[in-house]
């Protein structure tokens, strides 16, 4: 079912009053990308926008549903705000949190080979990275098959 703008509906630090850009891009390697562009709703200010940070936790859900559906969740990296006759214009940038898996060191490792890698996903994101979700359909119930391990890199 196709998704239409009025199914939109961004959840967060940043409330719009009308979206006018939305592209959310997934390639293979790459953290998911979310580009928003809008009006912001006149009641969020120009400091709380500047607030918004790593820890700001950003979600776009289709209302397709009545509880929605989740098709990106992530923080943002990258934010440009103009105001034109007193409207806030917000242009966003977003990535995954798998872009936290790149800043935090951790390590750990995951030996049940039966079990499915979403559960694997769900463990990682549940113990550290709050907000985010598993948006991967391809792997829904297939097993890792060996072991996996997650590892700090030491430069």
């Amino acid at each position: 079912m196709p998704i239409l703008y009025k199914d939109i509906q961004i959840e967060g630090d940043v409330k719009f009053a009308r979206l006018s850009r939305l592209l959310i891009e997934e390639s293979i390697n790459e953290h998911a990308t979310a580009y928003i562009s809008g009006v912001l709703d006149e009641q969020i200010s120009a400091t709380e926008v500047y607030q918004l940070n790593i820890n700001s936790n950003i979600c776009i859900k289709a209302m397709t549903e009545p509880e929605g559906e989740v098709i990106f969740a992530g923080v943002p990296v990258d934010l440009t705000m103009k105001s034109v006759s007193g409207a806030k214009h917000l242009e966003l940038t977003l990535k995954s949190h798998s872009f936290k898996l790149d800043t935090d060191r951790i390590s750990r490792n995951f030996q049940d080979v039966n079990s499915p890698y979403s559960s694997t996903f769900k463990q990682i994101i549940e113990s550290k990275y709050q907000g985010a979700v598993v948006v991967e359909p391809a792997l829904k119930n297939r097993v890792q098959e060996r072991l996996v391990i997650q590892h700090e890199l030491r430069t």
